[in-house]
């Protein structure tokens, strides 16, 4: 599985390498035949300014807990490891073909480690197929962020969300396994007097070792394996009436089987899981509403004996109040929770049947933060906030190794200094 995954990213990739060169050599053809003799420099400058765009974020943060670590060493103490930096570039190569890529460096804690990761974070072909005046029909291709929800497209970049860090539902642990997919994508847009209707149709692998969960299963930072994807598919429908009134309903299927070079106790394991998204925002001139509710089915079977099989009805959900005192401070109020299973919302059952291989405030949580966001100007931000938290669901065992010592109610504060171009 993992060379046919390899294979199938080589080729795509050689694949968006040719017609990047066959776009090119047509351009560069286009501005000699105008004169054989001479370049005209002036129109290939204008194409460089005008239809090709760069732009890019840095974020950091800092933290201050107490119970657990989050991001790095925070316990009692400080920690700065959580960097964001990301570089995109967009090409409009005719109106109805264009490009864009973007590479990303991410610095999350242990997880990561102390270099951080650097990625392609989405490298994509986007061609309009059909469009009038009120309908546009197109088709994208390569490695594609997933629409889920509001945030998750553009969840590495602080500038979209009025707070550091996203709900429960946009679980952290599974953040790779949601966040794109190399694969192809259908959407339509459709304008009317009425709003906006939107609709995309995602199909493909997600190529990340997913080390994260692979370790919340295991319940040991030092994982062995990856998890190998299958196909998977996502879709999403957004209703948008001049920004002011947002719905979407979004449904997700992934499916993993466990790989490992040397059989160990988890050979055989296959995790899947099911998610449905409804998400409503309502933006009025000095504030803001938003409220999400997630359900997921996730099951995990035919473990070969470290875990019995199990099956999960999660339930996730918020409510989040962001209300402008001035033109560029505002201030959010959020509660927010989630349960792993909601026949088992205490943790107990799966306590006891698996022995205490999964303590019981694993599986849940419940968070009240509070934040405040300042822009200083149009390419300056400053975030604060604290999060006061009931349950361990989304604590990191590669910031926290000693589980014994994961702590039931805990919380932490917050700073992110972010800045655009």
């Amino acid at each position: 599985m993992s060379q046919f995954i390899t294979l199938t990213w080589n080729k795509t990739f050689y694949y968006c390498i040719l017609i990047t060169l066959i776009a090119c050599s047509n351009l560069s053809f286009a501005i000699e035949s105008e004169d054989n003799s001479v370049l005209n420099w002036d129109k290939y400058q204008q194409i460089w300014t005008d239809d090709i765009h760069f732009h890019g974020f840095i974020s950091q943060a800092i933290f201050h807990s107490y119970g657990n670590n989050i991001w790095g060493q925070s316990k009692d103490s400080l920690s700065a490891d959580l960097t964001e930096m990301g570089l995109n570039v967009y090409y409009q190569y005719s109106r109805d073909l264009s490009f864009a890529a973007q590479g990303l460096y991410r610095r999350a804690g242990e997880l990561t480690g102390s270099e951080g990761e650097a990625s392609l974070d989405y490298a994509l072909v986007n061609y309009t197929v059909f469009r009038n005046t009120d309908t546009r029909i197109g088709i994208m291709a390569g490695k594609i962020k997933n629409p889920i929800g509001i945030y998750n497209q553009t969840r590495d970049v602080s500038f979209t969300h009025p707070m550091i860090f996203l709900p429960f539902a946009y679980f952290e642990k599974s953040r790779n396994i949601l966040l794109s997919m190399t694969g192809g994508q259908v959407y339509a847009e459709h304008n009317t007097a009425w709003g906006d209707l939107s609709f995309s149709l995602n199909y493909g692998l997600s190529l990340d070792k997913n080390l994260a969960l692979l370790a919340v299963i295991q319940r040991n930072p030092a994982t062995t394996g990856e998890f190998s994807p299958k196909y998977s598919f996502g879709t999403r429908f957004k209703y948008d009436f001049n920004k002011q009134y947002i719905f979407a309903l979004s449904y997700y299927e992934i499916d993993l089987d466990y790989e490992s070079e040397i059989d160990n106790p988890f050979t055989g394991l296959n995790f899947s899981i099911q998610e449905f998204w409804l998400s409503l925002q309502y933006n009025a001139e000095k504030y803001s509403l938003t409220a999400e509710y997630k359900l997921g089915w996730s099951q995990l079977l035919g473990a070969k004996s470290a875990i019995p099989d199990t099956k999960n009805f999660s339930e996730f959900w918020y409510v989040q109040a962001e209300y402008r005192l001035l033109d560029n401070l505002a201030a959010t109020l959020r509660y927010d929770q989630a349960v792993a299973d909601v026949y088992d919302r205490t943790g107990n059952k799966i306590q006891n049947a698996s022995g205490g291989f999964f303590p019981a405030h694993f599986m849940y949580n419940q968070d009240i933060s509070i934040g405040l966001r300042w822009d200083i100007n149009h390419d300056w931000m400053l975030k604060g906030e604290y999060h006061h938290l009931h349950g361990a669901s989304d604590v990191s065992v590669f910031d926290n190794p000693n589980l014994n010592e994961i702590a039931t109610d805990w919380g932490f504060y917050a700073m992110q200094i972010s800045f655009s171009f």
